[in-house]
């Protein structure tokens, strides 16, 4: 899926639609006849890359890392 859509776009897929198009695929096989559903849930935590921090060399104390407004968890069940 990741590789046809960066084929396709020419760009990395977001997480979002990536989600999207593997619960299609799983729902598919869930109501396809003679064919075995899925049967896990699955559970992806997004945290996106942090962004670069320019800090002045006078800076001692370092800043504990923050966990990102856009950080996600989401979950695709195929039921």
């Amino acid at each position: 899926l990741a590789t046809q859509h960066e084929y396709t776009f020419d760009e990395e897929i977001p997480v979002d639609i990536f989600l999207e198009e593997l619960s299609l695929v799983m729902q598919e096989y869930t109501m396809k006849p003679a064919t075995r559903p899925f049967g896990v849930t699955l559970l992806v935590a997004y945290v996106p890359h942090p962004s670069p921090i320019s800090r002045s060399t006078t800076q001692q104390q370092e800043q504990p890392p923050t966990i990102s407004p856009s950080s996600r968890l989401m979950r695709v069940d195929p039921s």
